[in-house]
């Protein structure tokens, strides 16, 4: 779940043992906070991170388009060169959230379930070199004048 961006939290493991222990018992019965650190150290492969979150602000979109302009110059781009830019979700976020994690992982991600927000970003450079300012395409969906600032 976690490299696909789904990683569960320490709930919904409780959760699922209440659910295992419901059914190899036939009656409901609840683990403790106890059982869930014994679960932990009896598998040293998962641990507890602070999941980054998949979204981008103001200050991200600028960076992102300064190096994109920075290497498009630095590669000498020419004419018959033909990028493809793919659309992508920015959404922001404001808290963290923790979830179980593969120990040794750098990092665990996790992607919004809620509805997505696509923002399609078109760059071009034209023959002659000229940057052209990135264009913002939002279907069906308009969005803050500080954005595009």
């Amino acid at each position: 779940m976690q490299r696909r961006g789904l990683p569960v939290e320490r709930g919904e493991v409780i959760h699922k043992e209440n659910a295992i222990l419901a059914v190899y018992h036939g009656i409901p019965q609840n683990v403790t906070h106890g059982w869930y650190q014994k679960f932990c150290v009896c598998n040293p492969i998962i641990t507890y991170r602070v999941a980054q979150k998949l979204s981008v602000n103001k200050e991200g979109i600028m960076h992102y388009f300064k190096a994109l302009i920075k290497a498009t110059l630095g590669f000498s781009c020419t004419v018959a060169d033909v990028y493809n830019m793919d659309e992508t979700s920015f959404k922001t976020k404001s808290q963290n959230k923790k979830v179980v994690a593969i120990r040794g992982s750098k990092n665990a991600w996790y992607e919004e379930i809620p509805p997505p927000y696509h923002l399609t970003i078109v760059v071009v450079a034209t023959s002659d070199g000229t940057l052209v300012s990135p264009a913002f395409i939002l279907p069906g969906q308009s969005c803050e004048s500080t954005v595009l600032d």
